[in-house]
């Protein structure tokens, strides 16, 4: 019996859970901050659909930044990257 196919889906499961908790935290931010819109807005001083609008800058830099960085990514080596 080898040990490879255990050592690979133990190093799949540990990617589908980093995939995941990264999922989790950039959707916690984008919904944590709607809850904090009253306070950020005083904290500023702008109106509050202008603090709708750097929230909504926020989700489509999110939007954008995301596929570029991983197609930018996926030409480095990964130590590279993490680092």
């Amino acid at each position: 019996m080898s040990l490879a196919p255990a050592l690979n889906a133990k190093r799949a499961s540990h990617a589908v859970f980093a995939l995941a908790v990264g999922g989790f935290a950039i959707g916690t931010t984008e919904f944590a901050i709607m809850g904090l819109l009253q306070e950020m807005v005083t904290d500023l001083g702008i109106s509050v659909p202008a603090g709708g609008h750097v929230i909504s800058a926020y989700a489509l830099g999110v939007v954008v930044g995301a596929p570029v960085l991983a197609a930018l990514g996926a030409r480095m080596p990964r130590k590279k990257l993490a680092v």
